[in-house]
């Protein structure tokens, strides 16, 4: 890939240490990753570089994601994190002016989950045992982030990473910790920042486009399980489902904005009928023998109201936050064996003719 930022080709050509930068990845505003080589141990690896001049918000949120990879080093469903650094490279040779890069090491990743989510083709033709293996994978990351008192806020397809492991299995990771926050340490940004989406607004949860967030663990729980809800759909249609269901972000954004300045609010549960319009874009995607529970599983993770996301247990009751997401892996199990319980009576009753 190629990127027409201009400090792309300069780092390519310059290298950051001990290590030389060769494919460019990816990369946002503040942000570029780089296949690289660690000229020591000649591994391969991935680098996050932050670029010269990004925004204090920018530079905040790269230092905590990096504090966020370390404690996150034991959960197998998290991009790996090996080190970060920073190296002065000279800028101008004219007037050795030397200018500093900061920068995360990270594992090399073999593709994103997006590649196969915005490819109509490709997302058809992956089958959907397949598919809930990937997405179980991304429900694990989150799992294990919230056992470590770590929230994403920013789950989309693009932030899920392929990485082929033991056995050529593929296993899906979550990365870009860029909007995430360690639960355990206070805020750094101020309150008025969390009553908004902190991600991308595309795949929002629609209490933050409607500026009813809040700045508690119970809030940015809730809406990463929105976030697992809109990665399914994505799976099936192509689509984030705040999109389908709301509109573009942005615009929902700046027209709840003024609502918002003029103390208005709007009861969130009158989003549902929108959303049940979305979903019904995903009923014929989905192989009849899971159709009724994944539609299910995924109107509970997308409910447009927070609480409603999490499972009954009982008398009305709703699971608590502090819980794991154990039932989530539980229910993508069921969906899984369900596919493989049909292809093996398939293949059975196939062998007997």
């Amino acid at each position: 890939m190629t990127s027409s930022h201009p400090w792309t080709e300069f780092l390519q050509d310059n290298g950051l240490g001990p290590y030389r930068l060769n494919d460019f990845r990816g990369g946002g505003v503040s942000g570029l990753v780089f296949e690289a080589v660690d000229s020591r141990t000649n591994r391969n690896v991935a680098l996050k570089v932050l670029i010269p001049g990004a925004s204090g918000v920018d530079t905040l949120e790269f230092e905590d994601e990096g504090r966020m990879l370390a404690k996150l080093t034991r959960a197998s469903n998290v991009i790996d994190y090996f080190e970060s650094g920073e190296e002065m490279v000279v800028v101008d040779t004219a007037r050795g002016l030397p200018m500093p890069f900061r920068f995360h090491v990270l594992e090399v990743a073999n593709g994103c989950l997006e590649e196969f989510v915005i490819n109509d083709e490709l997302r058809q033709r992956l089958p959907w045992e397949e598919k809930l293996l990937l997405w179980r994978g991304a429900a694990k990351g989150i799992h294990q982030m919230h056992l470590n008192g770590c929230v994403h806020r920013d789950i989309k397809s693009s932030n899920c990473l392929l990485v082929v492991g033991a056995q050529r299995r593929t296993e899906c990771k979550i990365s870009d910790l860029g909007k995430s926050r360690d639960l355990s340490t206070p805020a750094r940004l101020p309150r008025e920042m969390y009553l908004a989406s902190r991600g991308d607004l595309r795949f929002a949860a629609p209490e933050t486009l409607y500026f009813q967030g809040q700045e508690t663990e119970k809030s940015f729980k809730l809406a990463d399980l929105y976030g697992l809800g809109s990665l399914f759909y994505e799976l099936g249609t192509g689509q984030g489902i705040t999109a389908v269901a709301l509109g573009y972000g942005p615009d929902v954004f700046n027209r709840n904005l003024g609502l918002y300045r003029a103390g208005k609010r709007i009861e969130l549960s009158g989003l549902r009928a929108q959303y049940s319009a979305a979903l019904a874009l995903l009923r014929p995607e989905l192989p009849p023998q899971i159709r009724e529970r994944a539609m299910s599983l995924v109107a509970q993770l997308c409910d447009p109201v927070p609480e409603a996301r999490l499972p009954r247990v009982g008398l009305g009751r709703r699971r608590s936050t502090d819980k794991s997401l154990e039932w989530l892996l539980q229910q993508s199990d069921i969906l899984i064996r369900s596919l493989q319980n049909t292809h093996s009576k398939s293949a059975s009753r196939s062998g007997r003719r």
